[in-house]
């Protein structure tokens, strides 16, 4: 497989892991979203400003898009919100990788 292909498959499997996700980007902002989209190369999140920033705006915008590259993103800082366990889980990348392997 092409690092493109590993890497689209690595954020599919993120995406369905959990209803929130959280992770870094390389440039060391730090993301909490919801994965909408995977595409070829980046993934379309959706975050919810905080309560704070809400207030002080006049912006009608509640739950603002992002379109966030696959390289952009720090992969050791993917997490997820486990609703079962009420606690939020790192991202075991080698499922992916195990899968490419048995291909």
């Amino acid at each position: 497989m092409t690092a493109r292909t590993t890497a689209r498959c690595l954020f599919k499997q993120f995406a369905d892991l959990g209803g929130k996700h959280a992770f870094r980007l390389r440039s060391g902002y730090a993301f909490l979203s919801w994965v909408l989209e995977v595409g070829e190369y980046e993934l379309m999140t959706e975050w919810s400003p905080s309560p704070i920033s809400t207030q002080s705006s006049t912006d009608d915008l509640l739950a603002p898009e992002d379109t966030i590259r696959f390289e952009d993103i720090d992969l050791d800082s993917l997490s997820y919100w486990d609703e079962t366990a009420q606690r939020w889980i790192d991202f075991p990348r080698y499922l992916c990788v195990a899968r490419d392997n048995n291909s």
